[in-house]
């Protein structure tokens, strides 16, 4: 997962902590369509840390789009 990430979406980055299970990275962007983009690509296997408040609206689109289905 991580190599299709890093050579598709974003190709500058910094690893923060890797183990067997998880990597976490820190990059920047100003492309938020692409970048949730990405995410939902990975769907559960991708999950936004932070910032607090692109957490938290990151949040809301999922919840909005939860609407339409249910």
């Amino acid at each position: 997962f991580l190599c299709h990430f890093c050579i598709v979406y974003f190709l500058e980055f910094e690893i923060i902590d890797e183990n067997n299970d998880s990597v976490i990275l820190v990059f920047t962007t100003w492309v938020y369509r692409y970048f949730y983009n990405a995410i939902f690509n990975y769907r559960e296997h991708c999950i936004l840390l932070d910032p607090t408040d692109k957490v938290a609206f990151y949040k809301d689109v999922l919840l909005n789009t939860l609407k339409n289905y249910s």
